[in-house]
């Protein structure tokens, strides 16, 4: 027994030496940068217990400044309304919150003077998600509570804008909830309009608003729309998520479930900028970050 003593020695020390030699975790490179110091087990505890309470504090947060549900502001209600800030709005939308509700609309022309000439929901719609397309106008009302992340995409009949509608779960209400970025989307089809013509053309004295619940569960997608241009009752099947009609997906995308063509990828260099590179089924596709 005394013989493995002087081995077990050894092996303690290199051990030792092995534990002072590793690389800081990040807790420690901070305290260091502030103290000099190593984190002890005490700050460890210490640190663990103030992210909790953090993590606790926004989710309080969160709860607390999730609206009362109310109904959809009238015309009137909207009209009246100021406006609020969004961040890159470049296209001077006017966008206007009341109580949990909130609209973006669109009606001047973009920097190059195109016309305003159509929004699709790419993301986020839910059965109090609202889309309006008329002469010169487009148009986005939904109700924003905590998990909201909406993607719309706002065309002119020279650009195209993708507008993000969220607020992050387990945080305080955002100040700024509108988020507007110009995209490299060629506007060869004023967005959504097709799809609501053939709406209407499949479904008898249908309506592409709030009106007509049929209009709710589809989704103005522009793959749709482009795969059967000519075939009506496809693009609406397509449009609602229709597992017989896929969109025809250009080489190297995939169809979602929900009949969206996303890109496959192996890293995220794969994927445009503001995309990552994800599991999606037995592949793995871009999905935008966020």
């Amino acid at each position: 027994m005394r013989a493995y003593l002087p081995l077990l020695a050894l092996l303690l020390c290199a051990a030792c030496s092995k534990k002072e030699h590793a690389e800081p975790t990040a807790e420690e490179t901070a305290l260091k940068k502030s103290t000099g110091k190593k984190l002890t087990a005490e700050d460890e505890a210490k640190a663990a217990a103030s992210a909790e309470e953090l993590s606790k504090k926004k989710k309080k947060a969160a709860e607390a400044a999730a609206p009362e549900r109310t109904k959809v502001p009238t015309l009137a209600e909207w009209n009246a309304a100021k406006e609020v800030e969004a961040k890159g709005n470049a296209v001077g939308c006017e966008v206007k919150e009341v109580r949990e509700w909130v609209r973006v609309s669109c009606r001047k022309k973009s920097p190059g003077g195109g016309d305003p000439s159509g929004v699709a929901i790419e993301r986020g719609r839910n059965k109090e998600t609202f889309s309006f397309v008329g002469k010169g106008v487009t148009s986005v009302v939904t109700p924003l509570l905590p998990g909201t992340d909406l993607l719309a995409k706002y065309s002119w009949s020279d650009v195209v804008y993708a507008v993000r509608i969220a607020w992050k779960k387990d945080e305080g209400r955002p100040a700024a909830f509108a988020h507007f970025v110009k995209t490299d989307d060629r506007p060869e089809k004023p967005l959504g309009v097709a799809t609501c013509d053939c709406f209407k053309k499949v479904n008898k004295g249908a309506r592409c608003d709030d009106s007509d619940d049929r209009w709710m569960i589809v989704q103005q997608n522009p793959w749709c729309e482009r795969s059967f241009a000519g075939d009506c009752e496809t693009m609406i099947g397509c449009a609602t998520g229709a597992p017989s009609a896929k969109p025809k997906c250009p080489a190297g995308h995939l169809a979602s479930i929900a009949n969206y063509c996303l890109k496959i990828c192996e890293t995220a260099a794969d994927c445009p900028s503001g995309y990552t590179c994800d599991e999606y089924l037995d592949t793995k596709a871009c999905f935008e970050n966020g």
